[in-house]
């Protein structure tokens, strides 16, 4: 099942790039757990204020941030939205931004329970 919400792979090469050490990556992914939240927020609140520009900017700072760390779902949920926003075909985006929070929340289990070791 981990490897639904998470690809280990990703973590891998994301280990490898940084210098192949693990606390270096355990402190990567602390900041994505604190950062993630906050764009989530950012993002009901630009949809409060029907603000896509700010939704767009949010989705796609969370996507990049969820690619780097092989949440797949989330990246493509967080995809989905940013196209949307820019395309002007935003529908139920506060279902998408649930959906959104429920992935990162996912992710989030995972990665604080995944054991990784040096490359």
């Amino acid at each position: 099942m981990k490897a639904e919400i998470v690809d280990v792979g990703a973590l891998h090469k994301l280990l490898n790039a940084i210098g192949g050490d693990p606390a270096d990556l355990a402190e990567l992914i602390e900041d994505f757990n604190m950062l993630g939240p906050q764009l989530v927020d950012k993002l009901r609140q630009a949809d409060q204020a029907g603000d896509h520009t700010a939704m767009r900017i949010s989705a796609h700072s969370l996507k990049s941030n969820a690619r780097e760390f092989g949440a797949r779902t989330l990246e493509s949920l967080c995809q989905t939205l940013e196209q949307q926003c820019q395309d002007n075909t935003v529908q139920q985006s506060e279902q998408q931004i649930m959906q959104i929070g429920d992935a990162l929340a996912q992710a989030r289990n995972v990665l604080a329970k995944l054991e990784i070791d040096g490359a």
